[in-house]
Parts: C-alpha cells; structure tokens; sequence
C-alpha cells in the first residue's frame, strides 16, 4: 500500500484541466471553433496552438459579443490568461479492454506567465508513472494524447513494470494580436480543422516549434518551423538534422468565403536552410532556385464557406506529385499523390447541442511517402540501401505520419462527431467512425532477381514508397485508390463523459469516463484477420 501511495503521488493528467494554450488538442480550441462558427470570431490561423495575446482578443471579442452562458465561459477562461498562476494537478487515468487492465498516473505543474502585454510564457512539466508490463491499452484508431521522454526510470510493483517518465511543454510568445512571433518545445498542428489535418496533424509528437503570424484585415501570413526526427527508409533508427517548413497566405474574399494556399518542405542532411524562413516566399522555387537539392516540396489549397443557420463547409486538398501531363489531357486516373479532407459542420447558437458534424478524409497512394534521394535503384541499390540511408524527405517524425492521425496510404476514412452539454453542465460526446485502407503494391518487390524479393516495403504503409526492385514507379499511369480485391474496414463507436469541475475549498475536482467499441475486419491486410474490442476508460483530477 507504502508504495501504492508513493506511485499516485509521483505519478498526470490527460488534459482534464485544459487552461493550456500550447497544445492544440485543449479543450478551449474546441470553443474556439464553435464561436466562429456561430459568427463571433473570425480569420482564424492555420497554426496552432495560437499565442496567448491571440487567444485574450478571442474571449475578449466573445465576452463582448456573445450571448450570457457564451460570455461568463470566455470570463472563465479570461480569468487564467490574464494573470500569472501556478497550479499542481494529480491525476490518474484508467484503462482496460476486459481482459487486461493499465494505469497512468501522475502529477503536473503547470505555470502561466504574463510579465507584459507583449510578452507571455506558459510551462507544463509531468511526471507520470505508467503499468506498461504489456503496453497501455487504446484503441488502434486513438492514442493516449500524451509526449513523454523515454528513460530507464522503473520499477516493479505487485508483479508490473512501473515507468516513470517525464513530459515538458512550454512556450513564449511576443507581439500582439495582429501579429506574433512563438517558440517553444510543443505539440503543433497545421490546417484548417482543429482536431485532424491532412498537413500537420495534432497528434504528432511534440518537437521545437517556431512561428509567426500576421493578421492584416482580410489577408493572414503564417509560417511554421520544426525540427522532425528521421528515420531510414523503413522507419528504424532515429537521427537529427531533419526539418519541416510550412508557409500559408489567408484571404478573406467576402463575409463567408476564406480562401488559403499553402506550401511545405521537408529536408535534411545539411542543416537548415534560411532561405526557408523568408515571407512571401515559394517554396518550391526557393529549394531550385536558392540551392537546396533533395527536398520534398509539397503544396495545397484550403476553402471555407459560410453559409446560413450556422453551417460551415469546409475542404483541404494538400498534393505532393500529379502525373500534369495526363490531367492537361483530362486523364485523371493517373498518378496522383495527394490527400483531402472535407468537413460539414453545423453549430446551433443554442445548447444543448455545441455541433454536430460530418467529415470524409481521403489518402491517394503513396502520399506523404518518399524513399531518400539518395538511394539508388538496381543490384546495388535498393537491397543494400533500404536500410542503410537516412531518409530525410519522407513525411514522418519519430517513425509515425505528420498526416492525419491513423491513416496509411491508400485509405479514407468517414467521420461523424457530435457533442452536447447536458444538464449541470456535463459534457457528452458521440464519434462514430467508418475506416478503409488498401495495399497499392504488389506482394513482391516486381523486377527482382530471384533471391532478393521483399527488400524494400510493399506492406502498403507510409514506408512502402511506391517503387520496386528496379526503380520503377508503380503507379506512373494509373491511381488504384482503394480497388484492391483486400480491403482492411474499421468501425468505432466512442461516447465520452465529462463532469464540470466541481469547486471545492482547497481545489477544484474533475472526471472523465468514456467507452469504446471496434471492429476491423482483414486487420493489418491479412484476408480474414479479425480484431474486435471493447475499451474503457476512466479519469480522476484534482487541482490544488
């Protein structure tokens, strides 16, 4: 029981409480996006999470404009970002799919820093302690939400492997609400919806981030700057100098229709490049013409259209390489290496209902893949250096995909979330989801001489780049989106309960439980392989 205690007092929280700016996954991101959609904020950045000066002129902007229970939650959230606090949480949060059954549990400090109008700072540090004796237990399609530094820090108790690990979150932003320079070691997230994106996506693992946005009436400037980790061609080992630049410019034509354009490079091998950095700046032709070689350059197109009762339509088509010839030609089941996501989104002004909304996400072949310029083709080339080369170009961090959250090549996924706020103000949220994905290459690596097939990925992941043994393009002439005779389907439920937080006299309390059911049929594109699971969860906070 000694050491029980001991686990629970060293051990955090999974956003409970959300004051927080610099994750994009908090809660007040999720407000955010509801208030411009019911018309009380507007021209929203493409890059989160926003700096607190941007997110002060929000809920000021909202405080004034919005109805009573729309102002006193902006009061609520004004009341933490405008004054310096310290606070501790301790928090444990339960997990188990009936048969086996996981904790994770910890304390955090979190520190708000406003020294000036111009200046503030925000600092999350967590300790945890994790019962990772088989793993912690989530669903395939969801993660646990949380960045932590491996170490070797453990120990045994009551026959379970007990990690102890450590998170830092912190940030610093300058300027003000029109313009704003932020840095930081944070989540970041990148596109026009809040809670998945086809270009950065919100789930991806914190690094360094650097920023900056300008709003200037009806037009935005916004770059991002991130250090990634690479992996080689097959996503083993982890090596540094590898970079992501994103640059976007926002118009605001009318009073319900935002247009953006967006590019994107990816890189490494000889340091950053400065030529990146610059506004009003193509990246594209920066990397020709600026000399930087082996590169990924990458572009897209977002609108938003507002339309009457509270209805937004939103859409993102983010593209890496289209067969131009054939499209000239009007072919378009050719090569296309892109991925678009679009979003219906109706929020009432009213509650109990905060939105309902419908989404579809689309992955072509082989986008976000790139096998390393450096390795060759033939005999000498992909089997010897599949797993040799650092591959610096491939749209990946740590191993996993920046693009929208588990989601391979070849797979597209529909969406539909719905959130209400019940009485005594707990909130209830309903994801239903529908989930396919395929296997655009062959077997076998084709062109193999007889001995060296399966050197290079065909397992249709982000890894499997699309080429065989030879060098060859597989889908030079054609787009086999999702035609494959083996199809991996997924089907979730989720339905999830939060408690206001209940004021106590030395700290305030907090709760969270959810359920969680899914089925995937030809699981891991293996004909037959059935995976089906029921997953609970349940969380207890307390601030003081």
């Amino acid at each position: 029981m000694k050491k029980l205690v001991i686990l629970i007092l060293i051990t955090t929280t999974l956003n409970l409480f959300s004051e927080g700016s610099n994750d994009p996954k908090n809660e007040i991101y999720r407000d955010i996006d509801r208030w411009r959609n019911i018309g009380l904020i507007e021209r929203l950045p493409p890059i989160r999470p926003y700096s607190t000066q941007f997110i002060i002129s929000l809920l000021k902007e909202v405080q004034k404009r919005g109805s009573k229970t729309e102002s006193k939650k902006a009061k609520e959230y004004l009341n933490h970002y405008t004054k310096n606090s310290l606070d501790f949480i301790l928090n444990t949060n339960n997990y188990t799919n009936l048969t086996d059954f996981k904790t994770f549990s910890g304390l955090t400090a979190k520190a708000n820093i406003v020294p000036k109008k111009f200046a503030t700072a925000g600092l999350d540090i967590r300790v945890y302690g994790i019962n990772r004796t088989t793993g912690i237990i989530t669903s395939p399609n969801r993660n646990i939400g949380i960045d932590v530094n491996e170490d070797d820090s453990s120990f045994e108790f009551n026959g379970s492997r007990i990690d102890i690990l450590q998170s830092l979150n912190l940030n610093a932003a300058f300027g003000n609400e029109e313009f704003w320079l932020q840095t930081g070691i944070m989540p970041s997230s990148f596109g026009p919806l809040f809670d998945n994106s086809v270009v950065f996506n919100p789930n991806t693992r914190q690094s360094a981030h650097i920023s900056y946005t300008w709003r200037h009436k009806n037009f935005m400037l916004s770059s991002m700057f991130m250090p990634l980790i690479a992996s080689n061609n097959i996503g083993q080992g982890t090596f540094d100098d590898k970079y992501l630049h994103i640059l976007s410019y926002d118009f605001k034509f009318t009073n319900f229709w935002e247009f953006q354009f967006y590019e994107s490079a990816t890189y490494g091998g000889h340091g950053i490049k400065p030529i990146f950095f610059l506004p009003f700046n193509e990246l594209f032709y920066a990397a020709g013409m600026g000399g930087t070689s082996d590169v990924n350059s990458m572009m897209g197109a977002s609108s938003r259209f507002q339309l009457p009762q509270n209805i937004s339509l939103t859409g993102t088509v983010y593209a890496d390489d289209l067969h131009m010839n054939n499209m000239l030609k009007l072919r378009f089941d050719s090569k296309m290496k892109l991925a678009a996501q679009f979003e219906i989104n109706w929020t009432p002004k009213k509650l109990p209902l905060n939105f309902a909304k419908i989404s579809y996400t689309a992955v072509m072949p082989y986008m976000y893949t790139h096998m390393a310029s450096t390795t060759g083709g033939g005999a000498n080339g992909w089997a010897n250096e599949v797993t040799t080369e650092k591959n610096y170009e491939n749209y990946t961090h740590y191993g996993k995909s920046i693009g929208p959250y588990g989601m391979e090549p070849n797979s597209d996924l529909v969406a539909l979330n719905f959130s209400v706020t019940a009485p005594f103000k707990i909130g209830i949220d309903l994801n239903l989801e529908m989930r396919r994905h395929g296997n655009s290459s062959s077997p076998n690596d084709r062109n193999a001489p007889a001995g060296t097939e399966n050197t290079i990925p065909t397992d249709g992941s982000i890894f499997d780049s699309g080429f065989d043994w030879a060098g060859n393009y597989l889908f030079q002439e054609s787009n086999p989106f999702l035609n494959q005779s083996l199809v991996e389907q997924l089907l979730f439920a989720e339905l999830l309960i939060k408690s206001p937080k209940i004021k106590l006299p030395s700290g305030e309390l907090s709760a969270d439980a959810g359920i969680s059911y899914v089925y995937i049929s030809n699981y891991k594109l293996v004909k037959d392989n059935l995976f089906e699971s029921l997953f609970i969860k349940f969380s207890l906070g307390y601030k003081f």
